[in-house]
């Protein structure tokens, strides 16, 4: 019986994630390197794979990421910060092309507003509007977020949906409309759903 080191059965996997480009031109790969997740994007050529980009992200954790259009995804990261004195975790979310240019982030922070701590709630991907997502946050007031509608290309942003009390996830339709809202109010479990 053979003893394998504790460290074998300790490392992260090689490959933590894997996503397709929607022409299945690219490969997203949320690959293992010295003890880290990276980010790697290669060009699919019939069986043949070639290196767009590979990402550095520093202390940064990638969180994942997701293909929006042929040539662009989001990349969710995760880190460790401090807020008001409190060890906390925070999030970004960031768009960029396939050969890692036109890097945007997400959240646009606004002046004299505090900065989101979880950036990367994105409540639905566009089909039918390719240019741009919808993300929920709020600045002012975490447990409440409004829904936006953020640009891809530009991070510039739109309120689609205005924070309401006790709700804090919202959904949509088939559509890309917002309609279900999830949440509690008065100690109860509340739904809420627009026609």
């Amino acid at each position: 019986l053979s003893r394998e080191p504790v460290e074998f059965f300790a490392r992260l996997p090689l490959i933590g994630d894997i996503a397709v480009s929607p022409t299945g031109d690219y490969l997203a790969i949320k690959q293992e390197y010295d003890g880290k997740y990276y980010l790697v994007v290669d060009k699919i050529r019939g069986n043949k794979r070639d290196r767009s980009y590979a990402s550095k992200l520093g202390d940064y954790e990638l969180r994942w990421m997701r293909w929006v259009t042929p040539s662009r995804l989001l990349v969710s990261i995760g880190f460790a910060a401090r807020r008001y004195g409190v060890p906390t975790s925070e999030t970004r979310l960031f768009a960029i092309n396939y050969d890692g240019s036109n890097l945007k982030d997400m959240v646009k922070q606004r002046k004299g507003e505090r900065v989101v701590q979880f950036q990367d709630d994105v409540v639905d991907i566009l089909r039918n509007d390719p240019d741009h997502i919808l993300m929920a946050y709020n600045e002012s007031d975490p447990s409440r977020p409004r829904v936006y509608k953020v640009n891809i290309h530009t991070g510039r942003d739109s309120v689609v949906e205005g924070s309401q009390k006790g709700i804090y996830d919202w959904s949509t339709d088939q559509r890309g409309e917002v309609r279900i809202g999830k949440g509690i109010r008065n100690n109860m479990w509340e739904t809420i759903v627009r026609d």
